[in-house]
């Protein structure tokens, strides 16, 4: 999913002939202010239920400066299960693998079996969700760096 915001970019257009390097990196920061907001709602705002914080801590964000892009996502390195809660999963078998049963308590008694039908997972996407939240807040922010852009900038000549 892709977040549009607003951006005075005709402010912006003319910061960057004057500065290029300032412009780039108020813009830079602005990507990484905004995706910090997307990763922190996400982090707080979900309908999951959480047990390790392990889903929580997976929300992390990457700011690729060449393409003046950031991108918020789901390390599955941190939590291999992200996909499944964020996307849902359709009815499936779930078959034990190294061990000889699957165990599980039900109703104060363990339960066993070599497989179980799991009735699927509803979908909880809370990323894209965090995501249409922040849009305000990354409005916001991208106005406030243009803002001290032009400022920064007319510092400069007014100082020089």
């Amino acid at each position: 999913m892709n977040i549009e915001f607003e951006l005075d970019y005709l402010s912006l257009l003319a910061a960057a002939e004057r500065s290029p390097a300032l412009a780039n990196e108020a813009m830079v920061l602005g990507l990484n202010k905004s995706a910090r907001e997307v990763q922190a709602i996400a982090r707080a705002k979900h309908r999951f239920r959480s047990r390790t914080t392990m889903l929580e801590k997976s929300v992390d964000y990457e700011v690729n400066k060449a393409e003046m892009e950031a991108t918020v996502s789901l390390d599955e390195s941190v939590a291999s299960y992200a996909p499944w809660v964020h996307d849902g999963t359709k009815p499936h078998w779930i078959e034990r693998k190294a061990k000889k049963s699957l165990r599980w308590t039900q109703g104060g008694k363990f339960m066993f079996a070599t497989k179980v039908w799991h009735p699927g997972t509803q979908k909880d996407q809370f990323l894209y969700e965090a995501g249409k939240a922040a849009l305000p807040r990354i409005n916001q922010i991208f106005a406030r760096a243009v803002e001290d852009l032009v400022a920064q900038l007319n510092r400069q000549v007014g100082g020089a």
